[in-house]
């Protein structure tokens, strides 16, 4: 039984979690109206108005560090999965941005606190569902609204979420790897790396991603690599 708590506003979903995690059991999720300190991959500032879908979860129970991009994957495929109620097929920009139409639509942040055993693991997902107007980043970002013209409601999307996170939690992780690598935006794209041309030719169960270049084939980690002329 999945443990829900609702707030009109909070600084960010995650901190909450990461605050009180002493006193919330295993798989506890957060769902705020608003956000005032929200933020994505490398502390970068995720907006929070009014009208779209902010919420995190936590996992306590036998944590790995394997359990981190599985976590990804998961959360990942059960966006993917709703905004196919929605008929829009989005597909995922590694490691866990969502996109529609080259646009971000939604985005994943995942912490823990741990070395080899997890203390805990907090899943935060932020989905753009009613938002028109974003501003310097118009270019760059899109709601579900804006692609289907009529407003959506908020609750509905989250309900959707909890039913799809359920469905793919009962899932081998092998099965919802595969769901992932198949909505991955990136596999078969050409990037540049140490001045020459690399294909990406897969991204490992453990998260890395698969670079070739004629009979070479190098794992390397986001951090290493540039993924920007992508996008």
């Amino acid at each position: 039984m999945l443990n829900i708590k609702r707030f009109k506003e909070l600084d960010s979903t995650n901190d909450y979690l990461k605050n009180e995690h002493v006193n919330l059991p295993h798989e506890t999720f957060v769902i705020s109206d608003t956000q005032h300190s929200g933020r994505g991959r490398g502390d970068h500032k995720w907006t929070s108005p009014l009208g779209n879908l902010y919420c995190s979860y936590i996992l306590k129970n036998n944590l790995q560090n394997s359990t981190l991009f599985h976590q990804v994957c998961l959360v990942s495929v059960a966006v993917i999965n709703v905004l196919s109620h929605y008929g829009l097929k989005a597909v995922i920009k590694y490691p866990n941005d969502i996109l529609v139409n080259q646009k971000k639509i939604a985005g994943i942040l995942v912490e823990s606190r741990g070395n080899t055993i997890l203390d805990f693991i907090i899943v935060g997902i932020g989905i753009n569902v009613n938002q028109l107007d974003f501003f310097d980043l118009n270019e760059k970002a899109i709601s579900i609204k804006q692609l289907v013209n009529y407003d959506i409601s908020v609750e509905e999307v989250f309900d959707l979420l909890i039913h799809e996170y359920r469905i793919l939690s009962l899932q081998t992780h092998f099965s919802i790897y595969l769901d992932y690598l198949e909505h991955s935006y990136v596999i078969g794209k050409e990037i540049l790396y140490q001045q020459s041309i690399w294909k990406i030719y897969n991204i490992t169960e453990d998260g890395f991603l698969e670079l070739r270049c004629k009979e070479q084939i190098r794992k390397v980690q986001l951090n290493e690599i540039s993924l920007a002329e992508l996008y």
